[in-house]
């Protein structure tokens, strides 16, 4: 710039040529802007606002936490919690409703920075910076992490970037309740930003996610043991999801520490749509929002499946409570399809499909109950058609053997459409009267539990009705029931018999007199010669035919329901087999008991043998000396019940014609 002189009128004269340089400072530029109560408010991504696969949610912690309920808060300095509603108001967030969803099944909640300071030049450049810290209990406090300080950095050509101060506790899948501190990180990236501009008071950009690639840490703990080359990302979840990316490096190396790992980068999982990060909102000049009241809407009552018979009505119905009235939108999603569709007109408690067809078989249904501030999505509920049939027996509640003390389980198999109840009947004189057990239901099964001696005998049978013809009773089915053992018994169920040409055979039997096992307790099928020559370190593992473990749940008061598979080629016809329990403590044999396993295709042999156990039916006493007044347990085995059948003229109370047994008898006796 400056001065210059030249002729008029169109003449030339040089003397008059004349300039004068100078100097002008431009004052139209603008001073930078200086920033004092700014706010960052940003609730992560969606895997932070759905519920937890441990349970409850992943939830925000005001300040920096260690993942327990006693550091708990929703303020700490300048950060603030809450929950965003669907119209963007804004509620305060509680112990109580911080897992509480409030629309579209999502939590909503939002950490909040205040008192931002900073300065912005007029091309937006500048940076801005938080104090303040809140913790995120991922899995509900088995891993947390927190952001500490974080700083807003614009560099006025659409880009930006927020770090922060990570840190928080390393945890593991395998075991959740291992939690290692971690070193807090200095200047995390944790999101970069793009198309960032400030229109009206706020910063507005996207955070970049989608095309960014990941490439871990050869040692996840080492920083500078390089990176590998291959990408986290498996180039098939490249193929299939186009929206496939990563959060920053730092953040993601950070997180592969903490144990979350691939939650922030695709890996072709279905929690991939929920990993980008969410928008963040910045204002220049903002505060803490006015907080409304929310009265949560929670639904007591689900609809249930419908079964329903061809041309007749499908119903469904939602009993739904809150604080405030309430509406209702139910909503349908056809056969296949993956959208839902609002209902016209389906606007109450309860939605009706009229005269339904096979065709609407594989339809859903749910309804979203909304008040004044939030709502909530019942779970769905399916339709299935079928062409009316009439009750069917088509497999009746078998025989039960059971010890006084222990459970009665039967079961029936009853046919029909809609499917018909079941009312479990019982009778104590052989079947004269029956007496209803408890209520008409679709439960195909009855379990007696605390069976007394006085059932033994009882006859069990169910009738099936649905409606649509004549209600029809399975075959009955017969109680007996054992006196509680005081040692270690086995019993098999009764009319047992194994098929030794069967591909697989499967062994089960009911045991009781069991103490509570304090070792590991094993079930076997064993050759009987190799059981009775076992010793006290028995090696199942080659000696059994098939064994497995009996955990310590298995057993309830001392009694278990044990059963076993045998695969093929393991039973030889020659031989004879007994199953059997056993501790694997060696000398402990507190577990011991075994029954004979009966085989078809060939007549039993008997060979009977007996074992005196002293009063705990465990401790061999054979040979011992004893004291009169001991209590001693006789076991015996091997006796053919059908062996010792009464002459004519027996004497009472056993008749002519009838298997008399064996005596067990205390004497002196000739060799």
């Amino acid at each position: 710039l400056g001065i210059y002189t030249y002729a008029a009128g169109g003449t030339v004269n040089a003397d008059q040529e004349l300039s004068v340089p100078l100097t002008v400072t431009d004052d139209s530029a603008e001073e930078p802007v200086e920033v004092t109560n700014a706010t960052f408010e940003w609730g992560i991504n969606l895997v932070s606002q759905y519920g937890s696969p441990a349970g409850g949610c992943s939830f925000f912690v005001a300040g920096i936490a260690d993942g327990t309920e006693a550091s708990y808060k929703v303020q700490d300095g300048d950060v603030y919690l809450l929950k965003r509603l669907a119209d963007g108001r804004a509620t305060a967030v509680t112990a109580e409703n911080r897992c509480f969803p409030l629309a579209d099944d999502m939590i909503n909640q939002r950490a909040l920075f205040t008192n931002g300071t900073g300065e912005l030049d007029a091309t937006g450049a500048g940076s801005i910076a938080w104090t303040g810290a809140f913790t995120i209990y991922s899995y509900g406090g088995m891993v947390p992490w927190y952001v500490k300080d974080p700083v807003l950095t614009v560099d006025g050509e659409g880009h930006g970037a927020i770090t922060a101060e990570v840190g928080g506790f390393a945890s593991s899948m395998e075991d959740p309740t291992v939690k290692e501190p971690l070193e807090p990180e200095q200047d995390v990236t944790i999101l970069e930003l793009s198309g960032v501009a400030v229109v009206d008071g706020a910063i507005t950009g996207t955070p970049v996610y989608r095309g960014v690639d990941y490439f871990p840490l050869n040692d996840p703990t080492d920083p500078a043991s390089g990176r590998r080359e291959t990408s986290a990302i498996p180039d098939e979840a490249k193929a299939a999801d186009p929206a496939w990316g990563s959060w920053p490096t730092p953040i993601v190396d950070f997180h592969y520490r903490t144990g979350l790992s691939s939650y922030w980068h695709t890996s072709g999982l279905s929690a991939d749509p929920n990993k980008p990060p969410l928008p963040v909102l910045l204002d220049l000049d903002g505060g803490v929002p006015e907080f409304v009241d929310v009265h949560p809407i929670t639904i007591s009552g689900q609809p249930q499946w419908a079964q329903a018979v061809t041309g007749e009505d499908a119903t469904f119905t939602v009993v739904a409570e809150s604080a405030e009235p309430v509406t209702y939108q139910w909503q349908r999603r056809a056969p296949g399809a993956t959208e839902w569709v609002n209902v016209d007109g389906a606007t109450g408690a309860t939605l009706t499909l009229p005269a339904v067809t096979p065709a609407d078989t594989g339809t859903y249904v749910r309804v979203v109950v909304t008040n004044s501030t939030t709502s909530a999505t019942s779970d769905a509920a399916g339709v299935q058609v079928q062409d009316a049939a009439a009750p069917a027996v088509w497999s009746s509640p078998q025989d039960v053997t059971t010890f006084a003390g222990y459970r009665a389980q039967f079961a029936a198999d009853i046919a029909g459409w809609p499917p018909p109840t079941y009312q479990w009947q019982t009778s104590v004189d052989g079947g004269a009267t029956w007496t209803d057990h408890g209520e008409a239901g679709r439960l195909p099964s009855l379990e007696l539990t605390g069976v007394t001696a006085e059932q033994d005998g009882l006859l069990v049978r169910a009738a099936g009705s649905n409606g649509r013809g004549a209600d029809v009773v399975t075959e009955t089915a017969r109680l007996t029931v054992l006196p509680a053992p005081t040692a270690p018994t086995l019993v098999l169920p009764e009319g047992t018999m194994l098929d030794p040409d069967d591909e697989w055979l499967v062994v089960q039997a009911l045991g009781g007199g069991y103490p509570v096992p304090t070792g590991d307790t094993i079930m076997a099928v064993v050759e009987a010669d190799v059981w009775a020559a076992r010793d006290d370190t028995f090696d199942y593992e080659t000696a059994a035919v098939a064994w497995s473990h009996l955990q310590s749940v298995n057993f309830t008061d001392g009694f278990v329901d044990a059963g076993l598979y045998v695969g093929p080629g393991k039973i030889d016809p020659a031989k004879d087999y007994v199953f059997v329990t056993f501790s694997t403590t060696p000398g402990d044999h507190s577990h011991d008991a075994q029954v004979a396993l009966p085989f078809s295709g060939g007549e039993p042999v008997w060979e009977p043998s007996i074992e005196v156990f002293a009063a705990d039916g465990v401790t061999p006493v054979a040979e011992a000396e004893l004291a009169y007044g001991d209590t001693v347990v006789v076991k015996g085995e091997g006796f053919d019940p059908a062996g010792n059948v009464a002459p004519e003229g027996n004497r009472p109370p056993i008749p002519a014609g009838v298997p008399a047994g064996a005596y067990v008898v205390f004497g002196s006796f000739a060799e």
